[in-house]
């Protein structure tokens, strides 16, 4: 079968931007863009409640029971996460960020068909999957942007050992930057 695709390259990037901005589905649309821009886990991000956002000190608050390593973690917000947190409705005394449209005391359970939408409208590869990707898209741009893999491990709230399976990012962009300002010996004539 085809291999997964797990990143979007710039070109790709800048298309999926341009369909989640035309996406219908505004709650999704910020869902999707806070996946892409903090690379928190889909599940902890579909719980997220507003009492754990720290707008003040521009913090991200992952409980224990949301974060996967069981241990309270907090997560940087940059000033775009703010704006499109901010843009969401937000009832005094709600609860959840992305509450269920059925039953608001819940969390939503998915962004399913607005992320496959978007994955369409943006021409993506067949086999990129629609959520877990945004993940592996934040992670890898930040590691070729020259973050180091154990600062990408605490952006994702991984331990180290579990941002190894990026590492692999990480070696092909030292390759890239060993093939750059060559100091090597001319090819002789």
């Amino acid at each position: 079968g085809d291999p997964t695709i797990e990143t979007m390259n710039d070109e790709e990037m800048e298309r999926y931007w341009q369909a989640l901005d035309a996406d219908k589905d505004r709650v999704g649309a910020a869902y999707l863009s806070i996946d892409l821009m903090t690379g928190i886990r889909k599940t902890a991000l579909l719980k997220l409640e507003w009492k754990d956002i720290d707008f003040e000190n521009k913090l991200i608050l992952l409980p224990g029971s949301k974060a996967k390593k069981g241990e309270f973690d907090t997560i940087p917000m940059t000033a775009d996460v703010e704006e499109v947190l901010r843009s969401l409705p937000h009832e005094e005394g709600a609860r959840w960020v992305f509450p269920s449209p059925n039953d608001p005391s819940k969390p939503r359970e998915s962004f399913r068909r607005t992320a496959e939408r978007v994955k369409k409208a943006a021409g993506l590869p067949v086999n990129f999957r629609p959520i877990y990707c945004l993940r592996h898209t934040f992670a890898s741009r930040k590691i070729a942007a020259g973050v180091p893999l154990y600062v990408v491990a605490d952006l994702l709230t991984n331990t180290p050992a579990a941002a190894q399976r990026y590492s692999h990012l990480l070696e092909e962009t030292l390759r890239q930057a060993a093939e750059m300002g060559k100091t090597s010996r001319p090819v002789k004539k």
